[in-house]
């Protein structure tokens, strides 16, 4: 069986590699953490790459300000991967209120994933705040970054030269 990897990045705990290759890894996923694969502090633009060589196309995110970091999101859509981050007030959750959202988004990152398989960045939703959570389905958000601030990130602009 081919199975589709799925890398989460430093902003989300080590710990829920475990948690998810339990619950989901045998489903043809396998879920693998960035640390593991980079060291710490590479940034996104760099570990993108590395994650592609290892046959990457899923990544799971902590990071919910990558919407003003075109250069970073350019570098995911670039590898052609479908990517998830959160919306605003990720950082506020406590660690096993994040691995609940993860938990229960996950089935619908997959169909998602299945439905738009063309390289993306997507926000998934939840409610409440710390100690009061909330878990919702609501539809994923495309991030949506202009073309022409795409084309201007230093990597498709290093691309062209080349």
């Amino acid at each position: 069986m081919t199975r589709t990897r799925v890398a989460l990045d430093s902003c989300l705990s080590e710990r829920l590699v475990g948690v998810l290759n339990t619950l989901y890894g045998h489903n043809g996923f396998e879920f693998l953490h960035v640390g593991n694969l980079v060291p710490p502090k590479t940034k996104d633009e760099h570990w993108a790459d590395v994650y592609k060589t290892f046959g990457g196309k899923i990544v799971i995110s902590g990071d919910c300000k990558i919407a003003y970091r075109p250069h970073e999101a350019v570098a995911f859509i670039d590898n052609g991967f479908v990517c998830f981050f959160p919306c605003k007030g990720w950082g506020d959750l406590r660690g096993h209120e994040q691995a609940a959202v993860l938990v229960h988004q996950w089935p619908t990152m997959v169909r998602w994933a299945k439905e738009n398989p063309e390289p993306a960045c997507w926000r998934f939703s939840f409610g409440g705040k710390n100690g009061d959570l909330r878990l919702i389905d609501a539809p994923m958000r495309k991030l949506e970054i202009p073309d022409d601030v795409l084309e201007a990130t230093p990597r498709r602009v290093a691309k062209r030269k080349t």
